[in-house]
């Protein structure tokens, strides 16, 4: 592409503000000699909010705003936001030291450090390996951002501090957060440039009436991941329901794979949702266990024990499925949130109605941790040799209202699957199953007969020189040989 096509296409872009386009006309280090400084800037802050959850958005930005640092450095040492806004940039790319560095760069820069930028050089102690900084600096940037208000950001982020080192203030913090009225919830001033921030806010006001139609649209539609796509997180509590927007975030959460964009956006939602409506929030645990799940689908293991523990407080009886996920907490990256023998503790008060196969598997993997090779063993052959039947989890410790509609879709899907796989099997497109449906999913919808029917056409197209469907054929057996125990041992 010539470079006046290229510079035609990234000004179209920008004017539209379709600024994911850009990406497809031009490489991230070109960008700062194709256009002015301050559309630079536009542009990496634009793709930082707009496609908060994508990383290679991310990474396409902080490849801008190092390029203008590089490429302008008169410019870019004007104003200490700039590197702030790089240290936002390095935060959400998970660059840890030179997220520190950016925001070093712009505190060294201003005279008297805004209550945001210390908030965000105190969060840069909780990183993995070694913090750049002291805990004590930590503590005194934080204390001294909330000195004139108390910002709820600044708050969280002592209570987090103090939770990481087990010190007994974290409570007292927590507490404050928690007993915040939603009115006095501020978060400390943005410190990205103004005339961002002044564009970001005119682009919010332009959304009128419709916009609240149009993800209405969406929910109703069942588009969650378009939502994803087109509202930020802290937009969707401010347009729909509550309720609407847990059940958001839930279908969100069961959309795509685990520790994916959809799962991330599914735990900032619910954290969005945590500080907008803290006393519909609080008044059921269920929430918090939800944000739990949602933790440990986006792999933010830390954050899911916090979770789980808070659900556990809350609860008046915990269920054996809240008892079971805090115990499971230990088993993740990391030092482990609680002692081994107080999370055996919590399985066996979980299981002390029924021997749920959760509670067994997750009872095998603690004593593997805690070196007891003799209960290991133990529970991992109960485990092993649970007969299907009998493989009962614990309940679902889901809201209701959300179990039931995905039980619902569930079944629905189910339905319109076993319909098209038996029009499939009348049509003799032996193939097109193959390619369509796993083979546990054909198990799953379709009798013995059927699938022992469709296993015996599919191995007739296998061929030397390629055994794929020999080998979809296999897997459909041992599927149907799971899903027909019982029939399967008679044939």
């Amino acid at each position: 592409m010539g470079q006046n096509k290229m510079n035609n296409e990234i000004q179209k872009a920008i004017h539209s503000k379709h600024w994911d386009e850009i990406l497809l006309v031009c490489r991230s280090k070109k960008v700062p000699s194709q256009v002015s400084f301050a559309d630079g800037l536009r542009i990496a802050y634009n793709l930082l909010h707009v496609h908060i959850c994508n990383d290679l958005f991310r990474e396409y930005a902080v490849d801008v705003l190092e390029g203008l640092r590089a490429m302008h450095p008169d410019k870019w040492n004007t104003s200490w936001q700039h590197d702030a806004l790089l240290g936002f940039a390095c935060n959400a790319c998970n660059k840890y030291k030179e997220r520190y560095e950016a925001y070093k760069r712009a505190f060294d820069k201003v005279s008297t450090p805004p209550p945001g930028l210390l908030i965000e050089l105190a969060r840069c102690y909780d990183c993995p390996g070694t913090p750049p900084i002291s805990y004590e600096q930590a503590i005194e940037w934080a204390t001294r951002a909330i000195k004139s208000y108390p910002y709820i950001d600044g708050i969280k982020l002592l209570y987090r501090l103090y939770f990481l080192k087990n010190d007994p203030q974290a409570m007292y913090w927590y507490t404050l957060w928690k007993n915040m009225k939603r009115e006095d919830r501020v978060h400390s001033p943005s410190t990205a440039p103004q005339f961002l921030l002044d564009e970001h806010e005119q682009n919010l006001k332009e959304k009128n009436d419709e916009y609240v139609d149009d993800i209405q649209y969406l929910i109703n539609n069942r588009e969650w991941e378009k939502i994803a796509q087109q509202y930020l997180p802290a937009e969707v509590p401010l347009l729909v329901s509550f309720k609407e927007a847990v059940r958001t975030a839930y279908w969100l959460l069961h959309s795509g794979d685990w520790g994916g964009e959809l799962q991330e956006y599914a735990v900032q939602l619910f954290c969005e949702l945590r500080d907008e409506y803290p006393k519909e929030w609080n008044s059921n645990w269920e929430y918090d266990a939800l944000l739990g799940q949602a933790c440990e689908m986006a792999k933010q293991y830390d954050r899911r024990f916090e979770a789980y523990k808070r659900a556990f407080d809350t609860a008046v009886n915990p269920p054996p499925g809240l008892l079971i996920q805090l115990a499971d907490s230990c088993r993740y990256p990391g030092p482990s949130p609680m002692p081994y023998d107080e999370a055996i503790d919590l399985v066996n008060r979980a299981m002390s109605g029924y021997p749920y196969y959760d509670g067994m598997s997750v009872l095998r993997r603690l004593y593997s941790l805690k070196d007891d090779e003799a209960q290991e063993q133990y529970w991992a052959s109960r485990w092993q040799n649970t007969e299907k039947k009998d493989q009962i989890r614990s309940p679902s410790i889901d809201p209701q209202f959300l179990t039931d509609e995905l039980t619902q879709a569930v079944e629905t899907c189910k339905i319109k699957d076993t319909h098209y796989i038996k029009h499939l099997i009348d049509s003799g497109l032996w193939k097109e199953i193959a390619a369509t449906y796993s083979p546990t999913r054909v198990a799953d919808c379709v009798s013995l007969d059927e699938g022992l029917q469709i296993a015996s056409q599919v191995l007739h197209n296998t061929t030397p020189d390629d055994d794929t469907f020999a080998e979809y054929a296999a897997k459909l057996l041992d599927a149907l040989r799971a899903a027909h125990p019982d029939e399967m041992e008679s044939s």
